[in-house]
């Protein structure tokens, strides 16, 4: 074999070795870009809930649900009085949440409204977030949403294809059986907030 034939094998051998590990290296670039960005994750969520706080309440005769407001027990904190209320609004629960300081005075709440699964606590369906505080007075001392969650999704127009795929998109309803939102006619909810007093 010629000299020169041997010193073209041998740089064609280092050049495949080179990519190989070139292939490797980035592969493994890739593996801990992913696990940072899994930690960054977990970083902000536990950064998002590290000052807030959660109060949970229980309400049971779910399918007894009217229009007429339902109460949680009071829950008081930092003189701040803590509730939740429910009740039907055309096919949806109405959830929202009261915070009614005990001096009278003003304040400032961002929260988030769960509706936690009983049979799995991983499954939650929410509203809100952490970031927009709404204020909190005298007047008025409840926030939430009128179309928390639907009870069901209309027969009728889940009959035609098209708006039952978009409806089901948009809703996740009070009674599916898989996420275990409703047990033994009861729910459980949450809110995770952060209440902010005037100086």
């Amino acid at each position: 074999m010629s000299s020169s034939l041997t010193t073209n094998m041998q740089k064609l051998r280092m050049e495949t070795v080179n990519n190989s590990n070139v292939k490797v290296i980035l592969a493994a670039i890739d593996k801990l870009s992913n696990k940072l960005e899994s930690v960054v994750e977990s970083v902000v969520s536990l950064e998002k809930y590290a000052d807030a706080t959660t109060i949970r309440a229980k309400f049971t005769g779910i399918s007894k649900l009217a229009d007429t407001k339902v109460y949680s027990k009071p829950v008081t904190i930092d003189g701040i009085e803590w509730r939740f209320n429910v009740s039907r609004y055309n096919n949806y629960l109405k959830l929202f949440f009261n915070g009614k300081d005990t001096s009278g005075s003003s304040f400032a709440a961002c929260f988030e409204l769960q509706l936690i699964s009983q049979i799995d606590s991983s499954k939650v369906h929410l509203q809100g977030h952490l970031k927009m505080p709404e204020l909190f007075t005298v007047q008025q001392i409840s926030w939430g949403y009128d179309k928390f969650i639907s009870f069901a999704v209309c027969l009728l127009i889940s009959k035609i294809n098209r708006c039952k795929a978009i409806i089901s998109s948009l809703f996740e309803e009070l009674y599916d059986e898989k996420m275990g939102f409703v047990q033994d006619d009861s729910i459980l909810v949450a809110a995770v907030f952060k209440a902010f007093r005037s100086q």
